[in-house]
């Protein structure tokens, strides 16, 4: 149970470790979306899959 208790605990830690070291990064600029770069990639994708081939 001593175990489970302190794995638990690690975990929190470095949870609120990883969280808070976060908020020193800078914003992302204007324009990267990452929703936007997804639905970007899976048309390029798409495409590739549907052109014929040579």
């Amino acid at each position: 149970m001593t175990a489970w208790i302190a794995l638990f605990a690690v975990t929190v830690l470095f949870t609120l470790a990883v969280r808070h070291g976060r908020s020193t990064e800078p914003r992302l600029p204007p324009g990267y979306d990452g929703d936007r770069q997804l639905a970007e990639l899976h048309a390029l994708t798409s495409a590739a899959m549907t052109a014929p081939l040579p």
